[in-house]
């Protein structure tokens, strides 16, 4: 199996394990943003991942916009979109995908 398969293989998992647990909450809270917030910060350790994970998107974000002109502006767009909505789980699998892809 390729590098660039294994790197999409992670992609897709990293799609589908967050959203196993946000979408079955979600349609039992929706739009409950605050809630949300509540949970993500209900004790020192729910705060600890939250800080991690965003910590963590937007030093993604800054090193797919350094790849801007190696990728193009249409796959970092697609790599920080991928990143926000769903997480790093998706994005930097992603970022990896595409930049495996242009070395080949």
């Amino acid at each position: 199996m390729s590098r660039k398969s294994i790197y999409l293989a992670l992609t897709v998992i990293g799609i589908v394990m967050p959203y196993l647990y946000f979408v079955p909450w979600f349609l039992e809270n929706p739009g409950d943003v605050i809630g949300f917030l509540a949970l993500a910060t209900a004790n020192p350790i729910a705060t600890m991942l939250t800080w991690d994970i965003i910590l963590s998107a937007v030093v993604l974000t800054f090193f797919a916009l350094f790849h801007l002109g190696e990728l193009g502006t249409a796959r970092i767009i697609t790599v920080i979109a991928g990143t926000f909505p769903i997480g790093v789980s998706c994005g930097l699998p992603l970022l990896l995908y595409f930049r495996e892809g242009r070395k080949a």
